[in-house]
């Protein structure tokens, strides 16, 4: 018997042709695949670096506005476009055009105006001579068929003149307040303590209580600030207190097994379903388990904390919000701290020390590197409150002595601070916040416990007298704990032992 194995050769050559067009086919999907994949990453990581670019130009800008609207800001025309360069260690217009790599940046100042009722609109309005319309164009081309842009906008305004000549803090009022009654917070009488402004809210900290410790309150009506009843927190301690970055809000605490506490504020609405994570800090990890949380300061993802014994000074990393963990601690501190402010990798902490009430620490190591004793006319009295308004100054407040209570302090050489000046008070400055160049300060005086200095000249900074006195000031019942002055909204808020108001806002007039 014979067979025949042609057709079955035949078959094999088509079973091959078509295993290998079968082959092709998905080769060529899977290399368009992968290939569109790698554009798509490559695109995406190209938009981050444009933006990247992009902000930090608008962040130049900022720059030249704060070093004057006029000199500086204005005096390059800067409607078709303009770069930016280095002069002196400041930023400066320069040339047309500025090119990073592939990305070619465009900054164009244009003017804005405003409708009838103050809106900012594109035509048939009138000119609004103090805002400006900051546009930061980056272009770069993806590939030699396509080109690709990014552009970020923000406005810019001359607050310095509109409230010297607009408003003034001469006669500063109460614009509304917030009372935490026990309907809306379970407690009546606990002090506020301590506030971060964010967008529409302030974030308020409160002594510890039979009621909740910390509340979201909607400011986006200045006039009448107004608390959603899930936008509140218990904590189980005293929020001594607030800094926010990102979507979290980090809590200084006394709370003896969370001292450091942390909680997601995204969004404000149901901060009372947030979890509250938090780092116990005992005599292993920082010499003491009962000392508590006095200050915190964030600077990229490590959060810096003093404290009132043990190992004052502490480090931790958040790089993990959720996860935070303490990269170390130091006793070098001498009295009690009471405040702090980070200005680049120093921090500058008050004290009870009467031989070193501010003392300087090294970030890098930890370490106390100098400290400074403000003895000018009573070396007795102690440092309360620290801020650092700019310009390598920082101001000091101290409390109420036969010497000056506010010091403005020169730290150009960062480790070596010197006196710049100094002001005689006549009270206690619990508290100090600044902005469009005035000083606020919390002071214990019955009738003027909100005084606002001409902060123009840090070096030269006025005591007061019946001949010079304070260029506002206001009676808020004896209440002002903290204080924090936005200058975009030129509001100043006030954290206030008044039971009856625990949140204030006050505006000029």
């Amino acid at each position: 018997m014979f067979f025949d194995n042609r057709n079955q050769h035949g078959f094999g050559i088509i079973e091959i042709i078509v295993a290998v067009s079968l082959f092709v086919i998905v080769a060529v999907v899977g290399v368009a695949t992968v290939a569109g994949s790698y554009s798509t990453n490559r695109l995406g990581t190209e938009e981050t670096q444009a933006t990247i670019f992009a902000q930090s130009g608008l962040d130049a800008v900022r720059s030249i506005k704060k070093q004057g609207w006029d000199t500086m800001f204005l005096n390059t025309d800067c409607s078709a476009g303009c770069g930016l360069g280095n002069s002196g260690n400041s930023w400066v217009w320069s040339g047309t055009e500025n090119v990073q790599e592939k990305f070619n940046r465009v900054i164009t100042v244009s003017e804005v105006q405003r409708d009838g009722i103050g809106n900012i609109v594109t035509s048939g309005g009138t000119n609004d001579p103090d805002t400006r319309r900051v546009e930061s164009m980056v272009n770069w081309n993806f590939s030699p068929n396509r080109s690709n842009s990014v552009s970020l906008i923000t406005y810019l305004t001359n607050f310095a003149k509109l409230i010297t000549i607009v408003s003034g803090w001469a006669n500063p009022i109460i614009q509304s307040i917030f009372d935490l009654t026990n309907s809306n917070s379970g407690n009546n009488n606990a002090d506020a303590i301590s506030l971060f402004y964010l967008g529409d809210y302030v974030f308020l900290g409160r002594a510890i209580s039979g009621g909740t410790e910390l509340y979201a309150i909607d400011v986006s009506d200045l006039s009448s600030p107004s608390l959603c009843n899930n936008c509140q927190r218990e904590l189980g301690g005293s929020v001594n207190d607030i800094k926010i970055a990102g979507n979290y809000a980090y809590l200084a605490s006394t709370s003896n097994s969370q001292e450091l506490q942390i909680v997601n504020i995204g969004n404000p609405t149901s901060l009372n379903a947030e979890s509250v994570i938090s780092v116990n800090l005992n005599n292993g990890n920082s010499g003491n388990n009962n000392a508590d949380a006095v200050s915190i300061e964030v600077s990229g993802n490590s959060l810096f904390m003093i404290r009132d014994g043990g190992n004052e000074f502490l480090e931790f990393d958040i790089t993990n919000p959720a996860n935070p963990t303490v990269l170390g601690s130091d006793n070098d501190l001498t009295g009690t701290p009471t405040n702090m402010v980070i200005v680049g990798g120093y921090a500058y902490v008050t004290t009870t020390d009467n031989n070193a009430e501010l003392q300087v620490i090294d970030l890098s190591t930890r370490n106390v590197v100098n400290t400074l004793n403000l003895d000018e006319g009573n070396d007795a009295s102690d440092a309360l409150s620290v801020y650092y308004p700019g310009n390598n100054r920082i101001l000091v407040g101290r409390n109420s002595s036969q010497a000056p209570e506010l010091y403005s302090i020169n730290i150009s050489s960062p480790a070596s601070p010197t006196i710049s000046d100094t002001a005689e008070i006549g009270d206690s400055v619990i508290d100090i916040s600044f902005g469009n160049d005035f000083i606020f300060i919390a002071t214990d005086n019955n009738s003027s416990d909100l005084l606002i200095l001409d902060g123009s000249s840090l070096d030269n900074i006025s005591d007061l007298t019946v001949l010079t006195p304070a260029l506002g000031f206001l009676d808020i019942s004896n209440s002002p704990v903290e204080l924090l002055y936005e200058p975009l909204l030129d509001r100043l808020f006030v954290a206030s032992s008044n039971n009856n108001a625990e949140l204030e806002i006050v505006r000029p007039q």
